[in-house]
Parts: C-alpha cells; sequence; structure tokens
C-alpha cells in the first residue's frame, strides 16, 4: 500500500467518492462471479459485527432490605 501526504491546503481540496455498501453488495452480486459472491459474504459478516449488540438484560437483584429467605 502506498501513502502519499499532501500538505493540508491540498489535502482540503480532495474530493472522493464511494459505492455504499449496499451499492457495492448489488454490484458484486450483478456480477456474480464466484470472488465476487465470497465478498458478499465477508461484507456481510463485517457489517454484522460492527452493529452494536443489544443490551442483556440482568436478572433481578434483591433489594436491601426486602423478604429474607
Amino acid at each position: 500500500m502506498t501513502v502519499i501526504e499532501l500538505p493540508d491546503e491540498q489535502a482540503a481540496a480532495l474530493k472522493a467518492f464511494f459505492i455504499s455498501r449496499d451499492d457495492l453488495i448489488a454490484a458484486k452480486l450483478a456480477a456474480g462471479r464466484p470472488q465476487d459472491l465470497a465478498d458478499v459474504d465477508a461484507i456481510r459478516k463485517a457489517a454484522e459485527s460492527q452493529c452494536p449488540q443489544p443490551a442483556k438484560e440482568k436478572p433481578a437483584q434483591p433489594k436491601p432490605g426486602g423478604p429474607s429467605q
């Protein structure tokens, strides 16, 4: 991988366009090549791993001073 560093005034003028994840998946599915299909699987797994997981409910703790057993 090559990294090119630009002075701030040049970097501020750069524009970059990126395809959305959904559009990338659609393009890869349309191509239908084995590597593209494998890429779709990897993209979906990566997206799932980045989704926040719902917090698991903690079991109810007895309140202090409540009925004793």
